[in-house]
């Protein structure tokens, strides 16, 4: 097992935060303190999830138990309960839609900081009401179904399965097309707030390593005292306080080190196919300039993402073959990749730590490898 470089950071970690109980869920850059507090309230702060924050670069991790139990019950839901969930969401996104377009809108200049901070409050009980309706599509749900559809179980209807995966996964797209994508990426309702909120206050440090309760307390004349929170760790294993400087570091390089030296990367199957070809990584996150880099993209490249959606769309329809590191058998790269016809390898954990721009791979997606055929020339 790889050590973190100060050991004697070891003793302010408990031995349960390791690579063999913890494995990577995602990783998304532009990643705020300020967006967290609110997407993980009421779903992911109730089970053994770890997350890290090192320069706004967000992993998350879970346990491999509580990986289990959200698979049980995301079999659940997918094959027995999915109506009711698609009826909620579908009756929400209209909703929800009208509710942020309001938002976005708004003119929050006239009001008070007291009118300020309720109607911060109350975008953010939206805000959390989206994302925790969003939690039920994420992978982490989806391995024994896809274990079921890979065996081809007899004790299911494969093809009703199949079906609710789908709808499943028209049911996640819609989500992040209409409404999601709005409330953190630049433009939405994260900055409005944050940009009004940073001009009124004389804040210590940026305002987007504030908790919201943190800054309502501001508005309300209330003092508040935050840690740096450049770096930082928590999970259950903290009861979701903050581990900041260099003992969170110490937890980053303990769940986050590679061997040196990987030729081969493993995944489950997104759409089957073989493919061979040339990578063209596009990094996920809330501040790549995706128009920019999709243009730069060449035809037939295998694109390498974390995870793609709405915003890589027309990177995917440009790709020969896909590899993502997140995702399941709802996800999005699984989804177009069947619609597109083309190879598609998803949940490699590591891809876009190991595949730079211009290594040459080999894409085998009937068994979920991709093998490093050559690596770029760097000049």
């Amino acid at each position: 097992m790889h050590m973190p470089s100060n050991p004697s950071l070891l003793e302010e970690i408990p031995a349960t935060v390791s690579a063999e109980n913890y494995e990577p869920v995602w990783t998304v850059g532009g990643i705020t303190y300020l967006f967290e507090s609110l997407y993980l309230k009421n779903t992911f702060e109730k089970r053994d999830f770890l997350l890290t924050n090192c320069n706004r670069e967000h992993t998350v991790y879970i346990s491999k138990s509580e990986k289990k139990r959200l698979s049980e019950e995301g079999f659940k839901l997918i094959y027995q309960d999915l109506d009711s969930y698609e009826r909620k969401v579908e009756s929400r996104l209209e909703e929800n839609g009208k509710a942020l377009d309001t938002i976005l809108q708004q003119n929050l200049s006239p009001l008070t900081n007291a009118e300020l901070a309720e109607n911060f409050r109350q975008a953010g009980v939206l805000f959390t009401q989206m994302w925790n309706d969003y939690f039920w599509t994420e992978h982490f749900h989806t391995d024994k179904v896809a274990d079921i559809l890979e065996r081809r179980d007899a004790f299911v209807d494969l093809k009703r399965l199949q079906s609710n995966v789908d709808r499943m996964g028209r049911l996640k797209w819609l989500q992040r097309e209409r409404n999601l994508n709005r409330t953190f990426m630049p433009g939405g309702l994260l900055d409005k707030y944050m940009g009004e909120i940073s001009k009124r206050l004389d804040l210590r440090q940026p305002v987007d390593r504030y908790h919201y309760k943190e800054l309502i307390d501001l508005l309300y004349g209330k003092p508040v005292e935050i840690p740096n929170r450049e770096v930082y760790a928590k999970g259950k294993f903290s009861g979701w306080k903050d581990v900041v400087g260099d003992a969170a570091r110490a937890i980053i390089e303990k769940l986050s080190y590679l061997e040196p030296g990987i030729s081969q990367l493993e995944g489950r199957v997104g759409n089957r196919g073989k493919y061979r070809g040339r990578v063209r990584k596009i990094n996920f996150s809330a501040e790549t300039d995706y128009d920019q880099e999709i243009e730069a993209m060449r035809v037939g490249e295998v694109l390498v993402s974390g995870s793609t959606g709405p915003e890589l769309i027309l990177a995917c329809k440009k790709a020969g073959a896909i590899i993502t590191d997140e995702g399941g058998v709802t996800s999005h790269a699984a989804i177009v990749s069947r619609e597109l016809n083309i190879p598609c390898v998803i949940g490699t954990k590591v891809a876009t730590k190991v595949l730079e721009n211009g290594d040459e791979v080999e894409v085998n997606a009937d068994v979920g490898v991709v093998r490093i055929l050559s690596k770029a020339v760097k000049h």
